[in-house]
């Protein structure tokens, strides 16, 4: 034991013990805490936000998806029905023809 941290009287308990050690350590530990944030914020992702942002990629690429095969859908039902058009008018033409022919 250092000669410092022997109590030589009662009233050194007191002068150890004073709020202003307190105080001190609050300072470390708020200090500590602060770069520990600090680090924090500007550290590289860790793997749970790394697994966030591939979860924030994916629901975007489904976002998109979804959009495109609406458009997709969309586009066959106009094709469908220019289809059907279509069939309708040809079988009319041949109708016609038909019954100009006779």
């Amino acid at each position: 034991i250092r000669q410092s941290e022997t109590l030589a009287y009662p009233h050194d308990v007191y002068r150890r013990f004073k709020e202003d050690d307190y105080l001190a350590l609050d300072e470390r530990f708020s200090k500590v805490e602060q770069t520990c944030n600090k680090r924090l914020k500007f550290s590289k992702k860790g793997l749970y936000e790394a697994k966030n942002d591939v979860a924030n990629i994916v629901e975007k690429q489904m976002l998109e998806n979804n959009l495109e095969l609406e458009n997709l859908h969309k586009t066959g039902n106009a094709l469908l029905t220019n289809i059907r058009i279509a069939c309708e008018r040809r079988q009319l033409q041949r109708r016609e023809n038909e019954k100009a022919a006779t």
